[in-house]
């Protein structure tokens, strides 16, 4: 049933592009459902998890600017994330030859091991906008910052539920070819992503799950982040810290 409603929605995605002209108030068969005013897409709460997959695997950001992603070289195919209540995130890539990454996400910045090595690298996370539209290593969810009222086509449903749709084309400012599209389903009932399509990748999302947990960071994690805050005088909550749940 799953693999079925990902085939119908996806037809939907790939409709001619000249059908999906953007109309700020466009709606297909429900004239009482209208797109938000504010911000399109919701931000998971704390103490929430939710996954997603890549396919084709595709370029990071990362990887697009350090050139790593020519060859025969493991891309990303599937991302899970933690985000317990204590306001850590914990995220776990898998790789097109099997391989994981772990990396966690306090404040603005990653903790993340250096390949091969036993060191902790921190620096901060990426915006999310521009050119950093497809990097793994954000707080929101990848491949939206495209996404306004501008662009805003319609409502369509799919299998009962209903989705705020998106279109636009490529632009230098996000590293995609004016000739390539940029599609997303957003649903309207809790206005997660259930898919989001960057040229040839599609990003498919799982809905958002309940992890009513606390995250804690492995001790050479939390030794990184300490010397983080000595060195610039920031204050990121420690595994310790309890924060109140953001409102979307």
């Amino acid at each position: 049933m799953e693999t079925r409603l990902l085939l119908l929605t996806l037809c939907i995605l790939f409709l001619p592009f000249a059908s999906l002209a953007p109309q700020a108030t466009a709606q297909q068969g429900n004239p009482t459902v209208v797109l938000p005013k504010g911000r399109i897409v919701a931000v998971p709460p704390n103490g929430s998890r939710w996954t997603m997959e890549i396919s084709p695997a595709a370029k990071t950001a990362e990887e697009e600017r350090s050139g790593k992603a020519s060859g025969k070289r493991a891309l990303p195919t599937h991302v899970e994330r933690l985000a317990g209540r204590n306001a850590i995130q914990k995220h776990t890539i898998t790789y097109s030859d099997g391989r994981t990454e772990i990396f966690y996400l306090v404040g603005d910045y990653v903790l993340q091991r250096y390949d091969n090595s036993n060191k902790i690298a921190a620096f901060q996370a990426n915006s999310g906008d521009g050119s950093d539209m497809t990097s793994l290593r954000q707080k929101s969810f990848p491949g939206i910052s495209w996404l306004s009222a501008k662009h805003f086509v319609d409502v369509r449903t799919v299998a009962g539920q209903q989705y705020y749709s998106f279109a636009t084309t490529g632009s230098p400012q996000y590293q995609i070819p004016t000739d390539e599209k940029l599609l997303a389903l957003i649903r309207v009932s809790d206005r997660y992503p259930f898919t989001v399509q960057l040229g040839g990748t599609t990003y498919t999302f799982s809905t958002i799950e309940p992890y009513p947990q606390d995250i804690s960071l492995p001790p050479e994690y939390e030794e990184a982040l300490a010397n983080v805050r000595r060195q610039l005088g920031d204050k990121y909550p420690s595994q310790t810290t309890t924060n109140t749940t953001p409102q979307p």
